[in-house]
């Protein structure tokens, strides 16, 4: 048994009584990680599995895309279409605007064009049935004068 690589180390042949067959070096879609036991009591992480050799005598592999579509498995067949799903294609500058917003929201400011409102709700029985009814609505704004985000003075 012989396996030898060419050109871009991702393909190659591996010869076996003097049968060639087509190889091919393919990236998982996500990384398996390997144990193993001494004592079949106790599991020993070995090392993290990111690609596989696959020999296939039919060489139906897309010799354009370095991934393999399937896991390890078989509920991992087709899994970087079904399971993981493509890359995002935000800008860093839409990110940015999104993070500024988030930190926005986490200080009690909304976001430029919005407003927060708070809905008070009470529980009131009502022919025996228990049932939440607005008391009031209040305006978020900005902090005034140190009071906490979505108080004013004299709430307190």
């Amino acid at each position: 048994m012989e396996l030898g690589f060419h050109g871009s180390q991702r393909q190659g042949e591996l010869l076996v009584k003097n049968t060639k067959y087509p190889v091919h070096v393919l990236d998982l879609p996500t990384v398996v990680e390997s144990y193993k036991t001494l004592d079949e009591a106790h599991c020993v992480k070995i090392t993290d599995i990111g690609q596989i050799l696959v020999v296939d005598k039919t060489s139906n592999i897309n010799d354009h895309n370095d991934e393999s579509p399937d896991g390890l498995t078989l509920p991992f067949q087709q899994a970087r279409e079904t399971i993981f799903k493509p890359a995002s294609s935000t800008s860093s500058s839409e990110l940015a605007q999104v993070e500024e917003d988030f930190l926005a929201i986490f200080e009690g400011y909304a976001p430029p064009g919005f407003k927060f409102i708070d809905i008070i709700e009470e529980c009131v029985e009502t022919d025996g049935e228990l049932k939440w009814v607005e008391a009031g609505t209040q305006s978020k704004s900005p902090n005034v004068d140190g009071d906490p985000p979505g108080t004013s003075a004299g709430e307190l």
